[in-house]
């Protein structure tokens, strides 16, 4: 349910603010989004593959026109397919959002910021190695799993393993939008 609460989460405070209870909050995102536009919000939004009927659902659609829509954005690259088991999925493409981070980090600072933020990234991950002497975070998940450490303990190593990692993810994209900052906001060249 935490897929429709971030979904949710875009309509609703817009409603409360114009007085809409919770219960007219769908009629509202039906109003103001397509039926494309919802479908593709919720797609984007989940953090696993999920079934055309579920992503349906969460879209306030038929799973028909879910299907054809989620076919429309796999064909643009949008979306991922994935069948197993006679199960068709569908989740975002992860060259896809990794491109609109990179294009966001681009349009919204310049050379200068997007390399603040690659120190400060560098220091977060270097904190995480002093602080728990290790060398990566698989190293903070085999620590986490150690029979001496406590619950508390555990969670907080698979925490700190899941901040570096996406620490250094963030850090990836930083190094790409600085390598290719000319190209990315650029004039387009004339075909």
């Amino acid at each position: 349910m935490l897929i429709i609460q971030i979904v949710e989460g875009i309509i609703k405070p817009k409603c409360v603010r114009a007085g809409v209870t919770d219960g007219d909050w769908e009629s509202t995102w039906k109003e103001h989004a397509s039926a494309f536009d919802r479908v593709r919000a919720v797609v984007m939004a989940v953090d696993e593959v999920r079934p055309a009927s579920w992503i349906a659902e969460h879209a306030r659609v038929a799973e028909s026109t879910a299907r054809d829509h989620l076919t429309r954005l796999a064909d643009m690259g949008v979306v991922t397919v994935t069948t197993t088991d006679e199960r068709t999925r569908y989740g975002p493409d992860p060259a896809y959002v990794r491109f609109r981070e990179i294009r966001e980090l681009t349009a919204d600072y310049d050379p200068d910021e997007l390399s603040n933020f690659v120190v400060e990234l560098q220091e977060s991950i270097q904190e995480l190695r002093d602080t728990h002497d290790v060398d990566s975070p698989n190293e903070l998940r085999a620590a986490a799993a150690a029979e001496t450490v406590s619950p508390a303990e555990s969670r907080e190593l698979r925490r700190a393993a899941a901040d570096w990692e996406h620490y250094a993810y963030r850090l990836s994209l930083l190094e790409d939008a600085i390598a290719r900052y000319d190209e990315y906001t650029g004039s387009p060249v004339p075909a």
